[in-house]
């Protein structure tokens, strides 16, 4: 590669980073407000064989790695991290929590396990064949509400380990109001999909969502402890 070719290379990479300082708000706000819209958006926009593909808001596996390395910042900034249990753990653990890159990386493993689950578990029940294909719309549906979820809760979590116990009360109330919006969406999203009703969606929705968070600990257990 020569010099122009680097050149050119950051400067698109310039221009796409500046990008995210319009396109993640905007994502972020359809996502919570209207997420209806954002699931008829995601169809939508992958029936599109051209390079412009989301080209209005952040596509959904961006957006969700996006939303954990925010809150990643975040908790920066409330001076909370997860340095101190580098005692308790086993080296890969330690490897994890030391390097800010692998921690984002973990991150992002752990709660696309959300959309993972949430996905495969709508495809079982629709009956049909799981694939790359069939996969690829549901998952990235879920990454955009995964996304939004991961942001509040990290957050939540970071707030619920400050020094200050007003801040640890507001981040328990934080995390229990964005499981409880995820619940919801999640509800719709089953509802629309499956046409089932609102009792059984809810109580799918729930299972994922259990599921999902029993799977990320474990293997969260299973990867820092070894």
């Amino acid at each position: 590669m020569d010099f122009f070719q680097i050149i050119r290379s950051l400067e698109n990479l310039l221009y796409e980073a500046m990008t995210w300082l319009i396109f993640y708000p905007r994502t972020l706000w359809r996502c919570v407000v209207k997420p209806d819209g954002i699931m008829a958006y995601t169809v939508e926009e992958l029936r599109d064989t051209t390079d412009d593909r989301f080209s209005d808001l952040l596509s959904p596996p961006l957006y969700l790695m996006l939303s954990l390395l925010i809150a990643h910042a975040l908790e920066k900034t409330l001076g909370v991290g997860m340095e101190e249990a580098g005692e308790m753990l086993g080296e890969t653990g330690r490897m994890i929590v030391g390097s800010e890159q692998n921690l984002l990386l973990f991150r992002s493993f752990v709660f696309a396990l959300f959309p993972l689950v949430t996905s495969v578990g709508l495809i079982r029940r629709k009956g049909i064949a799981l694939d790359r294909n069939s996969l690829k719309g549901p998952f990235y549906q879920q990454c955009y509400f995964g996304g939004t979820y991961g942001l509040v809760a990290s957050t939540a979590s970071a707030m619920s380990r400050h020094a200050l116990e007003p801040m640890q009360l507001a981040g328990i109330a934080l995390a229990l109001l964005a499981t409880l919006w995820y619940l919801w969406v999640q509800t719709r999203w089953i509802q629309r999909e499956l046409g089932v009703g609102g009792a059984q969606a809810a109580g799918l929705s729930l299972w994922f969502f259990l599921l999902a968070s029993t799977s990320g600990a474990v293997l969260g257990l299973l990867i820092l402890r070894s």
